[in-house]
């Protein structure tokens, strides 16, 4: 089997949102997939969107993500549904982008490469992943990945 991409497509729609137009902002996701395609030397993709997190119905002491600032932006919604139509951007009800490209990666280790700009996505799993807004490919290791675990499990993430 041939070697291909689990792309984070929702940080892919929030990089292309700083554009001027809608247009720019499709060709800044285009672009960015063919240079993920080079970088990686492969043919096919996959992208994976959020829809509904379960982890916005379990926060009960503040809103999941609510220490971050609200990205108002005209275009995110239109860059999303780009990404779901015109580049088959697939989601699962309930589960959230990152959350998808790893179990995806769990179920074909040695051919599935995931590309991501978010460090916990690249550090909770084995592998050699592609950061896409830095260009660079990260390699986590099995000792990385259960370590980035349970600093999550013990210390969690204050953005989330």
């Amino acid at each position: 089997m041939k070697k291909y991409l689990l792309i984070d497509g929702d940080s892919l729609a929030y990089l292309a949102m700083g554009s001027d137009t809608l247009e720019e902002g499709m060709a800044v996701i285009d672009n960015i997939i063919i240079d993920m395609l080079y970088a990686n030397k492969c043919s096919k993709y996959h992208i994976y969107l959020s829809r509904n997190s379960f982890r916005k119905d379990i926060s009960t002491i503040r809103a999941y993500k609510g220490n971050r600032p609200k990205l108002e932006n005209i275009l995110l919604p239109s860059l999303l549904k780009y990404i779901e139509v015109d580049h088959g951007g697939v989601s699962e009800y309930k589960l959230e982008a990152d959350d998808l490209v790893v179990y995806f990666k769990t179920k074909d280790t040695e051919n599935a490469i995931i590309c991501s700009i978010d460090k916990d996505v690249l550090g909770q799993i084995a592998g050699t992943h592609y950061n896409y807004r830095k260009k660079e490919f990260v390699t986590t290791s099995e000792w990385d990945a259960v370590e980035f675990l349970w600093k999550q499990t013990l210390m969690g993430d204050s953005g989330d």
